[in-house]
């Protein structure tokens, strides 16, 4: 279930108001974030890491010893490897990255409703015959927050196809946000088509957020195993998104009834979502 925090209430107060979100859609492009990028990658920014560290009750046990150059070098961190197992089971998907999943069945028509805002899978692939792929099917939602593990990986063995990049705005992709504004048609988005044994055209969506930086993919080409790393955001709550075919996988049960309660379920880079 999701619960509130200080940034909540933060983002609660720009989305709310007129005044709120001229400011934010001021802040939010990307020269600021650029800007932002900049001041976590250089060597003062490493003064912040013991503070966030105690704020979000971080801890740092399960990843690898290192001295951070920078907040950046530190919300980068590597985990252990023993740290993210991989489910094993045959024909499994799994979550490609830490956060909290959301699960929504597609409509005939394409339109889907995340906290009460409205938008379409062709808008947010900006590709029609892509979109219309997947109706009937699953969107998977994995939501990352500043305390989560930031790498992400692959949800299944795959063949890459196809990848493009859609530059946007970094609004945020915090649930208060939904209820003001169209979030995923804003955000920048890194969206790569594969193919799966088990799961057919498999697409994932990495979606950027409020002052990350960038988005960091791979520049692979061929084949990729479950659970490999793709790649990782730099500082910033941000989001995975996984669209599945319809009739190739059946979601867990208790992340199923979740979705259905509208709540979001705990999950962890490479636990199994569901089999085909």
């Amino acid at each position: 279930m999701y619960e509130k925090s200080t940034q909540d209430n933060f983002l609660s107060l720009c989305y709310k108001s007129r005044a709120g979100r001229l400011v934010f859609r001021m802040i939010s492009g990307k020269a600021f974030s650029d800007i932002g990028g900049m001041i976590l990658s250089s060597w003062p920014s490493s003064f912040f890491i013991s503070g966030f560290v105690r704020r979000n009750n971080i801890s740092l046990k399960d990843y690898q010893k290192k001295k951070y150059t920078s907040f950046n070098d530190f919300f980068m961190r590597k985990i252990k490897e023993d740290k993210r197992p991989v489910c094993k089971e045959e024909g499994a998907l799994v979550s490609p990255c830490d956060g909290y999943v959301t699960v929504l069945r597609a409509d005939e028509d394409g339109v889907y409703n995340i906290k009460g805002n409205n938008y379409t899978l062709k808008s947010f692939l900006r590709n029609n015959s892509l979109a219309e792929y997947y109706y009937g099917g699953y969107i998977i939602i994995v939501r990352l927050r500043v305390d989560d593990y930031h790498h992400y990986g692959f949800a299944s063995d795959v063949k890459r196809i196809n990848k493009y990049k859609l530059q946007g705005r970094y609004y945020t992709v915090n649930p208060v946000a939904f209820e003001s504004t169209d979030i995923f048609a804003e955000n920048t988005r890194e969206i790569e088509t594969d193919f799966t044994d088990d799961f057919e055209i498999l697409t994932q969506v990495e979606v950027g957020a409020l002052n990350v930086g960038k988005i960091v993919n791979d520049n692979k080409k061929g084949s990729a195993k479950r659970g490999e790393e793709k790649g990782h955001f730099e500082f910033g709550g941000s989001t995975v998104v996984l669209l599945v075919k319809k009739g190739v996988l059946k979601i867990r049960e208790d992340i199923l009834a979740a979705s259905e309660m509208g709540d979001e379920f705990k999950i962890k880079m490479g636990e199994k979502l569901g089999n085909r």
